[in-house]
């Protein structure tokens, strides 16, 4: 990982880190302020990446940047500051770009693991349903968020189904044209650090592995 993208993470994850606090200040201190999912959401994604670290990976920097900014855009945005609210069909356009990266830290899953070589047919279907599992598992946080918080994300109300189901099938379109990008064939270089070659990715990744 070079010096500047280290210090773009940074600032990043600063900026995410700050967001998530204002959102917390203003819990504590305005009792109409009731966002608790834009602070809770906010300290957990900065943890995002490190996950990988459970399975002996670690994300490469580009991911990772890509990862954080879609934080910004989907969660301080659209939640803290109320993009959701008032730009028309950001809800939409926030889940298809979910979709899109779905499917792209699918790709990078096969090929950390190995499975890139498998047949297209196969690559093209884990990543399809690895982008339907991202969508199901944010519906989930957003039914935990208004059952548990209070909150009003999926709309509880007569339209709150049709918001579900709109949400799930916007992030299935991402993710054909996650699937379409990640087969583009420079895309493998994408999750490569400078100077690293797909062969010693190749050769690390097998020993991690073991």
């Amino acid at each position: 990982m070079s010096k500047k993208q280290r210090i773009i993470i940074f600032c990043l994850k600063a900026f995410i880190f700050a967001v998530a606090t204002y959102c917390l200040l203003r819990f504590l201190f305005d009792p109409g302020y009731g966002r608790y999912g834009g602070f809770i959401a906010g300290y957990i994604f900065l943890f995002g990446p490190q996950i990988l670290k459970l399975f002996g990976g670690e994300a490469p920097a580009r991911p990772q940047i890509v990862f954080f900014a879609f934080v910004i855009i989907s969660l301080d945005f659209g939640i803290c500051f109320d993009f959701y609210k008032y730009v028309p069909m950001f809800d939409k356009f926030v889940h298809c770009l979910s979709g899109i990266i779905a499917a792209l830290a699918a790709h990078y899953i096969m090929q950390f693991y190995g499975a890139d070589k498998a047949s297209r047919n196969f690559r093209v279907f884990f990543m399809l349903a690895f982008s339907l599992y991202a969508s199901a598992a944010w519906e989930l946080f957003e039914f935990g968020a208004d059952r548990l918080l209070h909150q009003n994300m999926q709309q509880l109300t007569s339209i709150g189904l049709n918001d579900t189901m709109l949400d799930m099938l916007f992030t299935y379109i991402g993710g054909h044209i996650g699937a379409v990008i990640a087969m583009a064939p420079w895309m493998d270089k994408f999750f490569l650090e400078e100077g690293e070659s797909e062969e010693k990715r190749k050769v690390a990744n097998k020993h991690t592995t073991k």
